[in-house]
């Protein structure tokens, strides 16, 4: 294969070839693996294992992200516009190499003897800059994804390869921790109990980090003469970042999209920090169980990852969607609904861990068209804004998409912290020992509030328009314009 067919220039787009989609979707392993381990990890291990309170570990968390949300926009703005020989997105996806795996490191290796406000700080600022120097890989990652191809079925292909590299990091995050790390010791039955542990796994995932984003940058290297520019010239160059971002919302499609997806990633942040809490506390499973039931979860996404971007070759990007999203909300909340209707098997008895196991991995296999089709229908409102103002600006839709996305599922974690302890949920919790009352409460918050945010996001999300008919008349008009 000759270097133009396995880079192909934008607009006429000849089928990518593995080996470079390969190369590019490794880079999104350091994007699953911080996003796993925020998610499952932190707050449980610095609310449960260190002893900082509920509500000050959620806060630190959203801090983080809402910090975090104001560089999202800027680094699209600056790759956008960034001239050099390795191109627009390269040279940051290089620069983050050796920064974000260090922070990560320092995060989950706090001195000891730390305080309350100490311990606070810690966690904020290693979990700010861990954050900034993801955002320096990840948005100039994302945005060159978009630029690799401009057909509709490609661009899920595409976005197939960065999610199954993400399901990958979760995947790796959880089976080295619960496989090697959080096992059971003389003394600790629950190895994610374990403060000496979380040392070790955290420079062992620095380390897997470090190389899938420095193969993914020398993968995609040779594109780089292949790959788009916006040729904007004089004053819209040098606007400044805030209005390449509030540019995006101009564009109909992205905001109804992105308003969805918002309200969505609220109740999400919230479920997702309190898995933990959940399995260990609300489910009170071991961690043989926890390793099988998050670990099939995850075969799952990876399995749906496959079979949705197949499915993706015949139905529209917002019907695979909304089927994914609607299907992963009720499995998820599933479980917890029986058990506040007084219908889940106890603990111990047939059947407790078989129906966890098999709604997670259905919920899993649905929840995959959530990731499959939202980013290439991001990639669909790109075209569509270049066809209403002219620009072409990749990186200032993925910086908007990121900061959205995380600051509502930062919110979504604080608001889990804050809910820890207005339940009257302890600290240093010993499995068995957490009352009835604040474990119901736990339920109903991951159960009811799930679905109750799922249903109001759905209302948004069945207006975005953008059917492969409409994109194809996009780029015909594109095509017709002078150069």
């Amino acid at each position: 294969m000759t270097l133009e067919e396995d880079c192909p220039a934008l607009p006429a787009a000849p089928p990518l070839g593995i080996a470079r989609k390969t190369a590019y979707g490794l880079g999104q392993m350091a994007e699953g693996i911080v996003t796993i381990v925020f998610m499952i990890y932190l707050l449980f291990y610095y609310n449960q294992v260190l002893g900082l309170s509920g509500s000050a570990t959620g806060l630190a968390l959203f801090a983080a992200l809402l910090i975090d949300s104001v560089a999202d926009p800027l680094m699209g703005a600056i790759s956008d516009h960034t001239r050099s020989r390795w191109g627009r997105r390269h040279p940051y996806m290089y620069l983050a190499v050796l920064p974000l795996p260090l922070c990560f490191y320092l995060l989950f290796v706090p001195p000891a003897g730390l305080g309350q406000t100490e311990l606070f700080l810690w966690l904020l600022a290693f979990a700010v800059l861990s954050r900034l120097a993801l955002t320096i890989f990840f948005v100039p990652h994302l945005a060159l994804g978009a630029e690799l191809s401009n057909d509709y079925r490609v661009r899920n292909q595409i976005v197939a390869y960065r999610q199954f590299f993400a399901m990958l990091g979760y995947l790796v995050a959880l089976v080295i921790g619960f496989g090697f790390f959080f096992v059971a010791s003389p003394g600790i039955a629950n190895g994610q109990m374990n403060p000496e542990v979380y040392g070790p796994y955290a420079a062992t995932m620095a380390l897997v980090m470090a190389l899938g984003m420095l193969i993914s940058a020398a993968g995609t290297h040779r594109c780089i003469p292949h790959l788009r520019h916006d040729e904007a010239p004089g004053d819209a160059q040098r606007a400044p970042f805030w209005r390449d971002s509030l540019d995006t919302l101009r564009n109909p499609s992205f905001r109804i999209l992105m308003i969805g997806l918002l309200i969505f990633y609220v109740g999400f942040g919230v479920r997702t920090s309190l898995s933990l809490h959940l399995l260990t506390h609300y489910w009170a499973l071991g961690p043989d169980a926890i390793e099988l039931v998050t670990i099939a979860s995850i075969l799952a996404l990876i399995a749906g990852i496959v079979v949705w971007a197949v499915a993706g070759q015949w139905i529209e990007k917002r019907t695979g969607f909304i089927l994914g999203f609607v299907g992963w909300i009720v499995l998820t909340a599933w479980p917890v609904l029986q058990t506040l209707a007084g219908f889940y098997p106890p603990a111990g008895a047939l059947g407790h861990v078989g129906i966890l196991l098999w709604t997670g991995v259905f919920a899993s296999l649905f929840g995959a068209a959530t990731n499959i089709f939202a980013g290439s229908m991001i990639a669909d409102c790109i075209d569509e804004h270049e066809l209403l103002t002219g620009r072409r600006q990749e990186g200032a839709f993925f910086g908007v998409f990121t900061v959205a996305a995380k600051a509502t599922t930062g919110l979504g974690t604080w608001i889990g912290g804050l809910a820890l302890d207005l339940i009257g949920f302890p600290a240093n919790a010993k499995p068995g020992t957490v009352s009835e009352a604040a474990l119901f409460d736990l339920g109903l918050l991951t159960g009811p509030v799930l679905i109750t945010g799922g249903l109001a996001a759905l209302i948004f999300l069945r207006r975005y328009s953008i059917s492969r008919q409409r994109l194809a008349e996009i780029q015909a008009a594109l095509r017709e314009r002078p150069a």
